[in-house]
């Protein structure tokens, strides 16, 4: 009788360290699954990157129009926005996917040439709302014979974007992330709007003006 309930708890003890280990091994597979995959079940992504223009033309661009950042006339000012910088997307505003970490810049003002903030960068697929420009430490370089609002600098300036500190501008952009596709998001930062005479006599863009003038656009190709 004894060797027969021994035999028994012996059985019971292998059928649970069995058992045991099964559930140890499935959890150690999907706990694989979950490192492989961080965007989630299916892992499908898409491809973005960031680009910061100062284009002369007065147009806001268009999602629909990439041909509002086409050729434009010729600038009365030049200099360069130069700092840090990085762009962050967003479906609902509340949580945010930066694009890659801080990155330096350098965007001639006035011209047609975009700078990248971000190469291609993978992201989960799906519809996008807000796209935000981070800008940090950035200052305006304005050159002699710019043509401030009638009056010809006769040296460099240089301005200060907000106190030199971080600067977060905002937008409602709507664009969608799928598999295979590529988006490209285009800050324009219109500097025809902020650098004005007063800028020049402070030394200083304020935060506020910058904000207000910053235009943003999504352009999606897929394949």
């Amino acid at each position: 009788m004894n060797e027969t309930i021994g035999t028994k708890r012996l059985d019971r003890r292998r059928s649970w360290l069995a058992a045991t280990a099964i559930a140890l091994a499935l959890a150690g597979v999907f706990a694989a699954c979950d490192d492989d995959d961080p965007t989630g079940p299916g892992g499908d992504e898409g491809e973005v990157e960031a680009f910061v223009i100062d284009d002369p033309s007065s147009a806001t661009p268009s999602v629909a129009d990439r041909a509002s950042f086409s050729s434009a006339a010729a600038s009365a000012i030049t200099g360069s926005v130069t700092g840090e910088a990085r762009v962050d997307i967003s479906v609902d505003g509340s949580e945010w996917i930066s694009l890659g970490s801080m990155s330096s810049i350098d965007v001639d003002l006035q011209s047609t040439d975009e700078e990248s903030v971000h190469g291609e960068v993978d992201v989960p697929v799906g519809s996008y709302t807000r796209v935000r420009l981070v800008l940090d430490g950035a200052d305006v370089e304005v050159l002699a014979g710019s043509d401030i609002g009638g009056i010809l600098l006769d040296i460099d300036a240089t301005l200060s974007i907000g106190d030199g500190g971080q600067v977060i501008i905002e937008r409602a952009v709507q664009f969608d992330v799928s598999v295979g596709s590529e988006a490209r998001i285009v800050f324009d930062l219109n500097s025809e709007q902020w650098i004005t005479q007063s800028a020049v006599t402070t030394g200083q863009v304020s935060e506020a003006s910058i904000d207000a003038s910053v235009a943003a656009a999504a352009f999606v190709a897929t394949e």
